[in-house]
């Protein structure tokens, strides 16, 4: 082997690498709510969570005392599919381009996502939109909404375009192709994964979660 294929092998292991640790450091908190129940390809059972951990409005006040990175009135939170390639796609998208950080991001199977979801008068079983809970802890924005919402706060040219689509396109219309075009179809169009991941392991501080100890508690419920 020659020194050039010799150095390029060396780089190759090391890139591989250094995928593998960024990947395992960036395993979202809802890789044991993916893993307490079997997938099926129904429709109606992809858009339903596990298990849900928070069910009462005490409960979630009590959970997300111990949350870390969110404090009502200050930052929205985008609440996502964490096992959606498409959802986690935008999700990375998103980030880059929040450049003021503006949103928190939590996974809708998460335990603070729950709480985040009851809190807000949400079902916590229902994943068949995206979320985005406003700074107050109680609006919630869904279907082509959280869209929009999102793209509103991204800069120019994109709140431009997000302002646009929001006066000219009907909100049904909206929510239609939403629903229909994406939600329902959006694992057999773009696939899915078996742990929430991010794509950027320096953005972790912007995701919300509640303490291991805390949080295993609450999972524990479920047993």
């Amino acid at each position: 082997m020659s020194a050039r294929q010799t150095a390029y092998v060396a780089v190759q292991a090391a890139s591989n690498s250094a995928r593998d640790v960024s990947r395992a450091s960036t395993v979202a908190v809802c890789r044991r709510a993916v893993s307490m129940s079997a997938v099926t390809s129904s429709a109606a059972a992809a858009a339903r969570s596990p298990s849900a951990v928070v069910r009462t409005l005490e409960d979630a006040n009590a959970y997300l005392e111990g949350v870390k990175g969110y404090k009502v009135g200050k930052t929205p939170v985008v609440l996502y599919d964490g096992v959606c390639n498409l959802c986690n796609g935008g999700v990375a998208a998103t980030l880059r381009l929040d450049r003021q950080r503006k949103f928190r991001y939590a996974a809708l199977q998460s335990t603070a996502g729950q709480a985040l979801l009851v809190r807000a008068g949400r079902d916590p079983e229902d994943l068949s939109t995206m979320v985005v809970i406003g700074a107050d802890g109680k609006t919630a924005h869904i279907m082509s909404d959280a869209v929009l919402t999102i793209g509103k706060e991204l800069g120019f040219p994109l709140n431009a375009l997000a302002m646009i689509v929001a006066l000219l396109t009907p909100k049904k219309l909206r929510d239609y192709i939403y629903m229909n075009g994406l939600s329902k179809n959006r694992y057999s169009l773009f696939g899915k994964r078996d742990e929430c991941t991010l794509v950027h392991p320096s953005y972790n501080e912007q995701f919300i979660h509640a303490d291991r100890a805390k949080d295993h508690l609450a999972m524990s419920k479920t047993k």
